[in-house]
């Protein structure tokens, strides 16, 4: 019998693949209507009130904050390097507002509200050399944003050794934090559950599920445990699970000579946020109060504003900086068997670009879609898909399948092939097996340890002192097994990535004149001898009178 050939659009035969690039993530500028409301009520005989509203949106690199309005006005004030407008009820200020003045304070529920225009840019941050890691050369302002706090517990144990892990062997900055955020994507589930409240990261990390706010607790805490400054960033973006405005938060990790660099583990966007992101508050701790109030006499109590944002317009297309080309690893394969879809994507910029890739139309897809690529300045990565052709077809006909890719910053691409039932059988064993034997890993650990003796200048014959040692890892992997040894006593440590161990040694000497003591540093590569010499004498009354002198006046 005479074969017939049907070409067959994929749609009609099996589900297209369904991880496609949102909408928002293609808007490039986009104009917003931004307003807070709130209110509070009044109890008993109040004199004044006093409100700081801290949530309201600032203009940065990817927002535009114009025609801000207050009701009753107020004032934009700073304090301890925070913005916030500043509303006043106070009947016996003859300097306020009429509007102000109507309000009458006793029993009453006063309203107050925010409006704004946000015009945003899609605005893509180009950090264009490799910043080596771990970073050493931290600045003193950045050192709190590598701090933990009570919801980024990042000097947990579990929060380290997952972290050590994730960058060992990594020297690339931008790399092992593109490489904490997909992780805490993939591990967590997204559970509405969570709403309310945040999570620890360290139970996040033990329930595996959350909202925006364990997503980005937890990814900071991973950056914080291994040295790297980032800070929280509580705002408002669209959800196209809602298809609305939601409160959302994610973070900004500091790059040197760069500044600070979106990274948002919720929605997947590394290195940047989609125009919709409206940041209106950045903090070093997750817990962020949207307003705080005083005032005098009865009682106040108040509400959280109620934001809502309106898109009034928006424009989409981002452009087409990234090249790809897409091919099929056979042109014809039989019933029952597999294929694998080849991409090739090359970053002509000199900057660093992670892009969403997928397949937007493809036979069923058994492996990650989309995918998550970072691509160095001028770099090339090669990517693929595991497709699958089921073995019930009909015997007839040879399908041809379409196949369509769908990739930020790059052109569409569309490539094809043929199940034929006499062709012959790609088993997913020999799939595997081949891409296994083009898996290469680059990480390699370079073990540092930066190790400092602290010790008095005078020593006495049988008189014990303190052996201060501090050891800072300074290399890409930790060492969870390292020894500090003064002569025959040994002390352990588990020393992560830019941690500092801090271990003391009581000495005491036995014999006059020059001592030297040895110390001996082993753990991960790390074998390192080091020596210190010390003059021994007797303490005599004179030295007594004088050492007390030192130690009263320095």
């Amino acid at each position: 019998m005479k074969r017939i050939l049907a070409i067959l659009l994929l749609l009609l035969m099996l589900p297209l693949a369904a991880a496609q690039l949102e909408d928002q993530k293609e808007i490039s500028q986009a104009d917003m209507k931004f307003s807070a409301t709130g209110s509070l009520r009044t109890v008993g005989n109040v004199k004044y009130i006093n409100l700081k509203l801290f949530s309201f949106p600032k203009s940065d690199i990817f927002n535009t904050v114009l025609n801000v309005q207050t009701s009753p006005r107020a004032e934009l004030k700073e304090e301890s390097g925070e913005e916030f407008y500043y509303f006043i009820w106070d009947p016996d200020n003859i300097q306020q507002d009429l509007d102000t003045l109507k309000y009458k304070l006793n029993d009453e529920r006063l309203e107050y509200s925010l409006t704004a225009e946000v015009k945003a840019n899609f605005i893509l941050p180009k950090v264009k050399e490799k910043i080596p890691f771990p970073y050493l050369a931290l600045d003193k302002d950045l050192r709190p944003y590598t701090e933990a706090t009570p919801k980024i517990d990042s000097n947990e144990s579990n929060i380290k050794q997952l972290a050590n892990k994730l960058a060992s062997g990594e020297d690339d900055l931008y790399a092992v934090v593109f490489k904490f955020a997909k992780y805490v994507n993939n591990l967590l589930e997204y559970d509405r559950k969570y709403l309310e409240g945040t999570q620890k990261a360290s139970k996040v990390l033990e329930l595996k599920r959350g909202v925006c706010d364990e997503y980005t607790v937890l990814f900071m805490s991973l950056c914080r445990s291994v040295g790297i400054p980032v800070r929280y960033i509580s705002g408002v973006a669209f959800s196209n699970i809602d298809d609305e405005f939601n409160p959302h938060s994610w973070a900004e990790v500091y790059f040197p000579d760069y500044g600070w660099i979106p990274f948002d583990p919720t929605y997947n966007e590394y290195g940047w946020v989609d125009a919709t992101h409206i940041r209106l508050q950045e903090t070093q701790n997750a817990e962020v109060p949207s307003i705080r109030y005083i005032w005098e006499k009865g009682d106040v109590e108040g509400e959280q504003p109620d934001i809502q944002i309106v898109m009034q317009d928006e424009k989409i297309g981002l452009p087409n900086i990234l090249t790809s080309t897409m091919w099929v690893e056979k042109n014809t394969i039989g019933f029952d068997s597999y294929n694998i879809i080849w991409m090739q994507l090359e970053n002509p910029n000199n900057y660093y670009i992670i892009p969403e890739v997928a397949l937007a139309k493809s036979p069923e897809i058994i492996s990650d879609n989309p995918q998550y690529v970072l691509l160095e300045p001028r770099g090339t990565e090669l990517i693929h898909w595991i497709v699958r052709i089921p073995s019930d077809l009909d015997e007839l006909y040879s399908y041809t399948y379409s196949v369509e890719s769908k990739t930020m910053f790059a052109a569409p691409q569309k490539s094809s092939f043929i199940a034929d039932k006499g062709a012959d059988i790609l088993k997913l064993s020999d799939i595997n097996k081949k891409l296994k034997t083009d898996i290469s890993s680059t990480a390699i650990p370079k073990p540092n340890l930066a190790i400092n003796i602290h010790h008095p200048n005078k020593a006495y014959l049988d008189k014990p002192f303190e052996l201060a040692v501090t050891a800072v890892n300074n290399g890409n992997s930790a060492i969870p097994d390292l020894k500090i040894c003064v002569e025959n006593e040994c002390k352990g440590a588990y020393a992560g990535i830019s941690e500092e161990i801090a271990k003391e040694f009581q000495i005491t000497p036995t014999n006059i004149g020059e001592n030297k003591i040895k110390l001996y540093f082993t753990g991960n590569g790390i074998d390192e001898t080091h020596e210190i010499t010390l003059q021994v004498k007797k303490q005599t009354v004179l030295d007594i009178i004088i050492d007390a002198i030192e130690s009263l006046f320095g």
